[in-house]
């Protein structure tokens, strides 16, 4: 199952934006009245998230909420993040995915925040991949990144691994 950091920005209209743990766009979408239990339906199909992220400090309850309901980590930003400085993180970022375009500024809001959360952890992800790389792992690296996210030190996550491992 694909490991997720969501980006939302809740409100009559919401949005949604989805990473994977390399940074790279999946989905980013935008309805009006998307209620709870669709939103948890349409991620239950994309994928696990492991991060529910938001644009503004402190995060909307419905972040928390979400977050809780799948037992993510909720990311906030130090401190609100302007609007121009969203433009030009999103068209940025965009700029690199040539068929997306932003449709609002919800689904600009909900990828700025999985920017930041994806961007918070980037240095952590790179160790990972070093050393996955290392160990000839790899295929195992978001795995260990997902633990990682929860907490755990990448040792103790690859010490889990090797032992999963040699059970089967």
């Amino acid at each position: 199952m694909r490991r997720l950091i969501v980006g939302i920005d809740p409100g009559t209209t919401t949005g949604i934006c989805l990473l994977d743990l390399d940074g790279r766009l999946l989905n980013l979408k935008s309805a009006k009245n998307f209620s709870f239990s669709s939103i948890l339906s349409f991620l239950g199909e994309q994928g696990d998230p492991l991060v529910f992220a938001a644009d503004v400090t402190p995060a909307p309850d419905v972040v928390k909420k979400l977050a809780a309901t799948f037992g993510a980590q909720v990311y906030q930003p130090r401190q609100d993040v302007s609007t121009v400085d969203k433009q030009a993180m999103a068209s940025g970022f965009l700029k690199g995915c040539p068929t997306e375009h932003l449709n609002n500024s919800h689904e600009r809001d909900a990828l700025v925040a999985a920017i930041l959360a994806y961007n918070d952890n980037i240095n952590k992800f790179r160790q990972v991949d070093r050393k996955m790389a290392e160990l000839g792992m790899s295929e195992h690296r978001n795995f260990i990144k997902g633990g990682v996210l929860g907490g755990v030190s990448m040792n103790k996550a690859i010490s889990a691994l090797k032992r999963q491992a040699s059970k089967t």
